[in-house]
């Protein structure tokens, strides 16, 4: 008769194992969940403040180029002589090149920063999908492990 009520908390003991380790699994796969929601935020955040920047440059770029549109308007009603024309408008054309210059290599740099990020993105959030299956797929096996002991 001592057996039996033995046995029973034995099974209480290992049902009550089972169910502490499947609480664990499931915390665990709930904060990998939320680590990985944060990082995506992170990347998000980054992306859309590289796309401000960048809206921000071309912004600037068009109001340089106006100003600058406007400086010739100036210079040609000034200009009355064929010389003076053409002595202006090489050295508009060249100040034009200087201040394009640092702008174009600026907005290639961005460029080359929005695709890296872009891609860091996609890798990590491939990387977040593949440890999440994985994780699951753990959490899956443990559990039918757990159920097929006695």
């Amino acid at each position: 008769m001592e057996e039996k009520p033995t046995n029973e908390t034995v099974l209480e003991l290992i049902k009550s194992v089972q169910e502490t380790n499947e609480a664990i699994a499931a915390s665990f796969v709930a904060a990998q969940e939320r680590n990985i929601s944060l990082a995506q935020g992170v990347y998000k955040h980054a992306m859309e403040a590289l796309e401000g920047q960048a809206q921000s440059t071309r912004v600037l770029m068009e109001e340089l180029g106006q100003h600058v549109r406007r400086q010739q308007e100036v210079f040609q009603r000034m200009a009355n002589q064929e010389a003076f024309q053409k002595i202006a408008k090489e050295s508009m054309d060249r100040y034009m090149s200087f201040l394009r210059s640092p702008m174009t290599y600026y907005q290639q740099a961005l460029r080359t920063a929005e695709a890296a990020t872009r891609q860091s993105l996609e890798n990590f959030q491939k990387a977040g999908e593949s440890f999440q299956k994985a994780t699951q797929q753990g959490l899956e096996n443990f559990q039918k492990a757990t159920r097929q002991q006695p």
